[in-house]
């Protein structure tokens, strides 16, 4: 084996010569790459430069005709004396020395100013036809001409002419700091404004060859695009040539400018990446000088040991030095990759990035070279973490139910619910995304299934004193998944079945999730289904046991919840505390008043913000509440007018936004417009009282259990009448309402009485409204009506409803305006139908 140690190290020299060799081909094909690159982005960066300035020279020139017609315009129409030396400047202005203007006769001759020859300016020719015209002479500078009209006959030309030293003053434009230089072209590219440099250093830069044929490219690619940049190395450098024809004119702006001052630092680049590259041949040389120095102990070690032995510490000094080598190059690689992580931070040229992510695949073939000793991996966006807590079981699976239900509702499916009455009824773990990983099943099943029914089974089974272990199970009767796409079904953005579901809303990412939260849950999800039969989904958790007690009947349960949610007890008395409601909805108006009705504030309500106004230089207020959206003058331009009325609004009391406008940083948008805090639509009762507590004068506010006994005896009198309320919610109910979601934003079945006999009085005139304005085009009222619709409706019950009205507003709101045309009568329909639920419910003083 000590024979064969020469050859071991004949191969390693050749490998390290032939990878030098490999480096010394590739690096300058790379170097030259870039550059090819670099000089191809600088040509287009050079050609937008200049295109702008083009357009900067043709508003110049179009404002010189537009002040001169209009110049003519005044001395045709006034029927001015050309003999007044005087009068003519009162409507050209002659900027400074060079520039001077005056009238041609039809003869040439000059009436006012200079004489100019037609032979010279040939504009002049087309201007005594009836056209305006610019022309231009190299000795004698640049001439606009424009006709004098009378009767639709020219008699004269009036002009204004700038000197050659003028012009450059008046027309030329500087780029890249003034380190470029700005000319303008005539057709034979002949120099008619010379760049701040001067005409001779001009002439001198285009006369040279190879910037000549540069030209005539240039020239050649503005025949197909506006404009154009080339490289070109001339013998003083390299420079870039670029052009843009301005419009409405026989020239062409045109310049040219170092490579230096183009590429504005970015052939740094170029070096970074030389630079990188250079780091690689070093890094390899290290690895080299490591093999190196491995074989030499190799073989130190081979002369004392027989063959086997040889062998066997061989192969364990080969490992050890992986194992070393992988510990010391993490280091300098790093240092390499993060070189090139700044050039993928650094531009957003599409090019340059593609190159910047081959130097990082290249990274990654080098450190196959070493057995893939570096692994490369993308960093994900976000970390999921459980956050366990103590929480009551019924309580989840109750939330799980109401989020639920109405939806399968409304797509006539049905909900069944099956818990096991021996589960402990508190439990500690991560509540929230063990509600997540439900919901996502439960939505799925109901998204998928079309007829039939959502069936939602929870079982436990105690694992010891400690712990319980919680059977998830959700079938469904819909659509079912083939076999070959369950594992689909598990891909993030990926749907199954995507021909067949494609009008089923979804981002493909719910299962994906599940199934990552449940595999930090330790858990996993499994998956049964028939392809146009339905599916199973379950899994199973741990869960620690706070209280062994059992939930009993769920059902039960779930009833008296519903129950106790509907009784109300307010936080709070405020007698003597005034505030304002603003809102051009007057339910949501009777709403808030409902709300508040036991907390004896005095509610003052007004329906626009003119209203509003006015009532502030009447009344002082303790708080306000403002809608946003109202007609006429909405929630945000009320209240900068009240602003504006400093004797009359007290910047000190709260003004409280409410809006239907919950999207994610909604809030901080109207904390930035001053107002003090924020409450979305539909407005729900305890929200709506903490907002006040927080915000009314502590002296005003008293705790609810201070009442005087003869409050108490009315309010146990009002308990009496039980029996009528729950045949009211039953008869809500019977008709498609959901009184749970109502009795959220109503608090109190009087106040839900009085909702829905409103609602039902004020549908014929609603309907009537948002129908003239959409006949009108009056969109803007128009959203705010279907706005109206949209909230008022949720807040009786009406979800469905509620949500294609919704559909409507953001309709409205994006311009979107044949979804209006189409949609709007359907909902409209659908909106009266609810007329004959309701009207046997319609109080008297509505009816009135």
């Amino acid at each position: 084996m000590i024979k064969k140690t020469p050859k071991r190290k004949f191969r390693v020299y050749i490998s390290f010569f032939v990878f030098l060799l490999i480096l010394a081909i590739v690096g300058p094909m790379l170097q030259m790459q870039t550059r090819n690159l670099l000089v191809a982005y600088m040509e287009k960066g050079s050609a937008l430069q200049v295109k702008a300035l083009a357009e900067q020279f043709s508003n110049k020139v179009s404002t010189e005709f537009v002040a001169l017609n209009n110049a003519a315009d005044m001395i045709t129409g006034q029927n001015q004396n050309y003999k007044d030396k005087d009068f003519l400047s009162k409507y050209i202005t002659k900027d400074a020395y060079g520039v001077d203007a005056g009238i041609l006769n039809i003869y040439g001759h000059a009436e006012l100013g200079n004489t100019y020859s037609s032979n010279v300016f040939s504009g002049l020719k087309q201007s005594y036809h009836g056209n305006c015209a610019i022309s231009f002479d190299r000795d004698q500078g640049l001439l606009f001409t424009v006709p004098l009209m009378k009767d639709n006959l020219v008699t004269g030309v009036l002009y204004k002419h700038y000197s050659a030293d003028a012009l450059r003053q008046f027309f030329s434009v500087r780029c890249y700091n003034g380190d470029g230089k700005i000319i303008v072209l005539n057709g034979n590219n002949e120099i008619i404004i010379p760049s701040h440099a001067g005409r001779s250093k001009d002439v001198a830069f285009l006369d040279e060859q190879v910037v000549s044929n540069t030209l005539v490219k240039v020239r050649r690619q503005l025949q197909n695009q506006d404009c154009a940049g080339k490289y070109v190395k001339t013998s003083d450098g390299p420079y870039f040539l670029f052009a843009s024809p301005a419009v409405d004119t026989d020239y062409t702006v045109a310049g040219y400018a170092t490579m230096k001052s183009v590429s504005g630092g970015i052939t740094r680049i170029e070096d970074m990446v030389s630079w990188v590259f250079g780091l690689l041949m070093v890094l390899f040389v290290i690895l080299i000088i490591y093999l190196f120095t491995a074989e030499e102990k190799a073989e130190e070690s081979d002369q004392l040991r027989i063959a086997k032995q040889e062998a066997d510490q061989a192969n364990r000094a080969k490992s050890d030095f992986l194992a070393n080598m992988s510990h010391e190059i993490r280091t300098p690689i790093n240092t390499v990759l993060g070189m090139d992580e700044m050039i993928l931070r650094e531009t957003d040229n599409p090019a340059i990035l593609e190159y910047a992510h081959n130097i990082q695949n290249s990274g990654t073939a080098l450190l196959s070279l070493i057995n893939d000793i570096l692994d490369f991996s993308k960093i994900e966006a976000g970390k999921l973490e459980l956050v366990p807590i103590e929480y009551e079981t019924a309580d989840m699976i109750s939330d799980l139910v109401n989020m639920v239900k109405e939806r399968a509702r409304q797509k006539g499916l049905e909900f069944h619910v099956d818990v096991d009455e021996n589960i402990p009824c508190r439990l500690y773990g991560d509540e929230n995304r063990l509600k997540q990983c439900i919901l996502n099943m439960l939505t799925n099943a109901v998204k998928y299934t079309h007829e039939g029914s959502v069936t939602l089974s929870i079982t436990s089974q105690v694992v010891w004193s400690q712990e319980t272990c919680l059977k998830i199970h959700v079938k469904d009767t819909g659509i079912g998944i083939r076999q070959e796409e369950i594992p689909k079904l598990f891909a993030p953005f990926e749907r199954i079945d995507e021909k067949r579901n494609r009008n089923i809303e979804g981002t493909g990412l719910g299962m994906n999730i599940t199934r990552r939260l449940l595999s930090l849950m330790d858990s996993q999800l499994e998956v049964e289904s028939e392809y146009g039969k339905g599916s199973d989904f379950s899994f199973t958790v741990i869960q620690n046991i706070v209280n062994m007690d059992p939930i009993g009947d769920f059902t039960s349960r779930f009833h008296e919840k519903a129950r106790e949610k509907r009784e109300y007890v307010e936080r709070f008395h405020a007698p003597d505390a005034s505030v304002l409601v603003v809102d051009d909805t007057q339910m949501n108006l009777e709403v808030i008043k409902g709300l508040l009705k036991k907390t004896k504030i005095a509610i003052t309500t007004c329906a626009s913000g003119y209203e509003a106004l006015d009532l502030l230089k009447k009344k002082t207020f303790d708080l306000i509440l403002m809608d946003h959206r109202m007609p006429g003058m909405d929630g945000v331009e009320t209240f900068q007018a009240m602003k504006e009325e400093k004797n009359h609004y007290d910047p000190s009391v709260p003004c409280i936004i409410l809006t239907a406008n919950a999207i994610a940083g909604a809030k901080e948008e109207y904390l930035k417009e001053g107002f003090t805090d924020y409450l979305s639509k539909p407005v729900v009762g305890e929200e709506l009282e903490n907002m006040l507590l927080k915000y009314l004068p502590a002296e005003k506010v008293e705790e609810a259990g201070v009442v005087e006994e003869a409050g108490v005896e009315e309010e146990a009198a009002e308990e009496v009448d039980v029996t009528t309320d729950e045949d009211f919610l039953t008869a809500m109910e019977e008709r498609g309402l959901d009184t749970a979601e109502a009795m959220k934003y109503c608090g109190v079945t009087e106040l839900y009485r009085q909702m829905v006999s409103m609602y039902a009085a004020a549908i014929e005139e609603k309907a009537k409204r948002i129908r003239t304005f959409l006949e009108e085009k009056d969109y803007s009222n128009y959203v705010v009506e279907v706005h109206s619709l949209k909230s008022s409706s949720k807040t009786i019950g009406l979800g469905e409803l509620s949500q294609r009205a919704k559909e409507l507003e953001l309709a409205g709101k994006n311009g979107e305006y044949q979804i209006i045309e189409e949609k709007t009568e359907a909902v409209l329909k659908a909106y009266e139908s609810t007329y004959d639920l309701l009207e046997p419910f319609i109080l008297a003083s509505e009816e009135s």
